[in-house]
């Protein structure tokens, strides 16, 4: 035997004082005192999940048609208050009956004839005739299935009274919960919308109403008109479904296509599911992971002699130079002279002016299938190593190079760009696009 007991309201001050027993020896405890130690941690508890977490489904929770019935699977649901909704076993709740007369349903209009349904069978063509026609007779109602916290009492027990009279009370109370179908506006198609969302933040900044300054800013005065109270109601939308009933009001079945909305379900946003959607939103981002010469936050320090073997491949007479490495397969079109670029600073003798000048060369590429990864090596051309390396080059007074790989330009084979940044290895920081930038400051030559 249980009894339901009424819910209270749940806004941020509804306990005004959060208090907790103090307790000392000889202390005489009466059932006030249980119920304040219980209602602290609860309440405190409720507070945190409804501020922090938000309301909706944690976990689980799915929802299934079958026939004229619709199951709702195990899980874990918040509700606006923060009270913990927690489904253990497979619940099941039958389309209800509608009274025909005075029910306003929509009608479903009749698919048009496929190709199938033009068949040269006459006796086809009138068995698939009369099944469009029952099915354009069927009404269509919408609910919006609910989950709702409850509590009850139960394990009854007999006690005396002081007047001597056998009193029954309750010796445990349970949570629990109810599923329920509401029915929702059948006219514009909407569900019943539920306080508490942020709503997006971008607009139009010609707008005159749209609101300016830091994103940090706007959110804090959203979260300073946000009202946690939700006496009003404390659904947590678990989907919306369709039904569809004969002329006399009899269910049908559950539709297979439930009709999708905002808030049907409701998600706890917890951090697990949060990072789930940055990373299917940014997806897992190609990145460097090793190149062929001394890299660091600060401009490394090199001799002629190594900057001439990073760069220089007559000697060994197989096209070589400064090489990268992906941590996966790219997209070769996308590594080229413009975003694998090579750049000599040198200083002006006399004005102490800078010149930047491009190294012209291309870029070679190679996938190792044994290991997913991809390189790129860039090669100089051969006319510049012969006027740059030799003579009177201005590089003989030694020079900055600059190597750079431009992110936003380089693909991997599923078109995500490059998280180039070079902050560490391997680099990136977690946003597509971002150049990888590498300085080298070459010694005079010998």
């Amino acid at each position: 035997m249980t009894t339901q007991l009424r819910h209270e309201t749940c806004a941020v001050c509804a306990t005004p004082h959060l208090e907790r027993n103090n307790f000392y020896f000889g202390k005489s405890m009466t059932v006030r005192d249980f119920f304040a130690e219980q209602r602290y941690f609860n309440q405190k508890r409720w507070l945190l999940n409804r501020s922090v977490f938000g309301s909706g489904v944690a976990h689980g929770l799915g929802v299934r048609p079958d026939g004229t019935r619709i199951w709702v699977d195990p899980g874990l649901a918040l509700d606006c208050c923060g009270r913990e909704i927690l489904i253990c076993d497979p619940e099941c709740l039958d389309l209800p009956t509608i009274d025909p007369a005075v029910e306003s349903a929509e009608r479903r209009p009749a698919p048009p004839p496929t190709a199938a349904q033009q068949a040269p069978s006459q006796q086809a063509q009138q068995v698939e005739g009369d099944q469009d026609a029952v099915e354009s007779r069927l009404r269509r109602v919408r609910y919006l299935l609910c989950a709702r916290y409850e509590e009850c009492l139960t394990e009854p027990t007999r006690i005396p009274s002081p007047t001597c009279d056998v009193e029954h009370e309750h010796n445990r109370i349970r949570d629990g919960y109810t599923l329920t179908l509401e029915r929702s506006d059948l006219d514009t198609g909407e569900v019943p919308q539920f306080d508490g969302h942020l709503q997006t933040l971008r607009c139009n900044h010609h707008d005159e109403h749209c609101a300016s300054g830091r994103l940090h800013d706007q959110l804090g005065e959203h979260l300073a008109s946000v009202d946690l109270d939700c006496s009003s109601t404390c659904c947590v939308p678990l989907a919306v479904v369709v039904g569809e009933y004969d002329d006399d009001g009899s269910p049908v079945r559950v539709t297979d296509d439930p009709i999708q909305a905002d808030d049907a379900p409701r998600l706890v946003y917890r951090n697990p599911l949060l990072f789930d959607l940055v990373e299917s939103y940014h997806g897992d981002l190609p990145r460097i992971h090793h190149v062929s010469w001394p890299h660091d936050k600060t401009p490394q320090r090199i001799s002629w002699n190594d900057f001439k073997e990073l760069i220089d491949w007559r000697d060994a007479g197989v096209p070589g130079g400064p090489q990268v490495c992906f941590d996966r397969r790219m997209d070769d079109a996308t590594l080229d002279w413009h975003s694998f670029q090579v750049a000599v600073i040198t200083r002006q003798r006399g004005t102490g002016y800078g010149h930047r000048w491009l190294v012209p060369g291309t870029v070679n590429t190679n996938y190792d299938a044994a290991t997913g990864c991809s390189t790129a090596t860039f090669v100089a051309e051969k006319d510049w190593l012969e006027d740059e390396m030799e003579g009177h080059s201005e590089l003989r007074y030694g020079a900055h190079v600059e190597i750079t790989l431009r992110g936003s330009l380089i693909l991997d084979s599923e078109g995500r760009a490059l998280d180039g940044d070079a902050i560490d290895w391997p680099s990136g920081n977690g946003t597509p696009g971002g150049d990888f930038v590498s300085a080298l400051a070459v010694e005079e030559r010998p």
